[in-house]
């Protein structure tokens, strides 16, 4: 049984709110109770099927599960990760192990299994211990593990330690399936093509430096959705328990984040006074200088073409003219007429789909998960069906209610998705299966 979940997104809790240790237990239970109808077999002349523990377990963290990049510490250090420097090991191993520290009891779930996930049958009421196999791949918020060099090597110690990992800590955590053969190998024999999807978003990969670089969405969100509420309560003199600075440092967990403006302007309407309103209005128009002061933007803008950097100036230049309020209508017009991202056309045009050696693509990055058939081949009298699924996120979100507007009108709640791939006649020869989940 292979096992995809992606898009945590656990931070060193400097900034917006992460999943609990709790969602992690619950996974565990989740993970038995498949596991045990994954070793029910459908077998000729047993109607009810034949129980066979089976023989291991294969759980993929496909990207972003460590969030590097949403942490206060660029903040307090001229070091930013794209700059070119030796230093960069430090600070990034000194963000990781506040990030682990600060989800100890999560990880514990899993060292605690001491790499057995014990599952009860149904039928007998006896316990069974199956070998479970922890493989970490990198997405564009832990791309850090991705570099090669000593200190990178000790890094990845760390986390495999902590998290109980089957990756090396001497081998880069992959990017892609052709970066290591044994995840490779386990996705070839479920037929799945894994990777976390970022390649196919511009803002969160530079494709010509590949994922050993930073991207334009590190910048983004280090100087903007991390800079900013710290600006606020930097020029506010807030405390840290204030429930304005609180509001604000949950920016990077608004949905869609197009209703950022509105939020911030609801938020500073809701627990703020007349002249925080306007100070905070003043510096909301100021807030994008950070970002495209930066050199390393400003190199990304690409002369005589239309980039995504001049998208953001464009965006940003609307910004400074219009009050948040107005922003914010503005942004629930144009969600209107968007669809969430969606990477099914990319999913359809992967190779291993195309030649039929596939028969799922599997992507996490979008945080919408979704589940798309693709193709129908049938040859010899089989059937081959193909689709596509992404992993969607673990995360905390706010969304503003679509009705009633008194008070502080966004909901929150957690959401999580896990994806289960079967081999053989697992799973009285069922093929996939996903499930969603929010917790209010």
């Amino acid at each position: 049984m292979l096992v995809i979940i992606s898009d945590l997104h656990l931070t060193d809790g400097s900034t917006c709110e992460t999943i609990n240790a709790g969602a992690f237990r619950q996974f565990i239970h989740i993970l038995s109770s498949q596991a045990e109808s994954a070793c029910w077999r459908k077998k000729p002349g047993h109607n009810e099927g034949v129980f066979e523990t089976l023989e291991r377990i294969d759980l993929i963290l496909l990207g972003d599960i460590l969030d590097v990049i949403r942490s206060s510490h660029w903040l307090q250090t001229r070091q930013r990760p794209w700059d070119s420097s030796d230093s960069l090991v430090d600070d990034v191993t000194s963000i990781t192990r506040r990030i682990l520290a600060h989800n100890s009891e999560a990880f514990a779930c899993f060292r605690d299994l001491n790499g057995y996930l014990p599952i009860i049958a149904s039928h007998t009421h006896e316990a069974h211990n199956i070998p479970l196999h922890i493989h970490y791949l990198v997405g564009n918020h832990d791309w850090f593990y991705h570099l090669q060099g000593p200190g990178w090597d000790a890094l990845r110690g760390e986390v495999i330690q902590a998290m109980a990992l089957d990756n090396v800590a001497t081998e880069i955590f992959p990017h892609t399936l052709d970066e290591n053969t044994r995840i490779a190998g386990i996705c070839h024999e479920h037929r799945a093509h894994v990777q976390h999807g970022d390649i196919f978003d511009a803002v969160n990969y530079q494709k010509d430096k590949g994922r050993d670089a930073a991207s334009l969405g590190d910048a983004i969100v280090i100087e903007i959705l991390n800079g900013f509420p710290e600006r606020v309560r930097r020029e506010l003199d807030l405390a840290d328990d204030n429930p304005l600075y609180l509001a604000f440092k949950e920016a990077d967990n608004i949905r869609p984040l197009l209703s950022l403006p509105n939020y911030f302007a609801m938020a500073t309407s809701h627990f703020g006074n007349l002249s925080q309103r306007r100070k905070i209005q003043q510096l909301w128009t100021e807030a994008s200088d950070p970002l495209l002061d930066l050199r390393f933007v400003r190199e990304l803008d690409k002369p005589w073409q239309l980039d995504t950097v001049d998208a953001l100036q464009a965006m940003f230049s609307l910004q400074r003219n219009l009050p948040m309020t107005v922003q914010g209508q503005l942004a629930k017009l144009i969600e209107k007429f968007t669809k969430p991202e969606s990477y099914r056309r990319e999913a359809a045009a992967e190779a291993e789909i195309k030649s039929g050696r596939a028969d799922f693509v599997v992507y996490g990055h979008t945080h919408h998960a979704e589940m798309v058939p693709l193709a129908v081949r049938e040859q010899s009298g089989l059937r081959q069906e193909q689709v596509y699924i992404n992993t969607g996120t673990w995360r905390r979100v706010h969304e503003q209610t679509q009705t009633l507007m008194t008070g502080f009108p966004f909901v929150h709640f957690h959401v999580m998705t896990y994806a289960f791939f079967y081999k053989g006649d697992e799973r009285f020869g069922r093929r996939h299966e996903m499930w969603q989940g929010s917790l209010g």
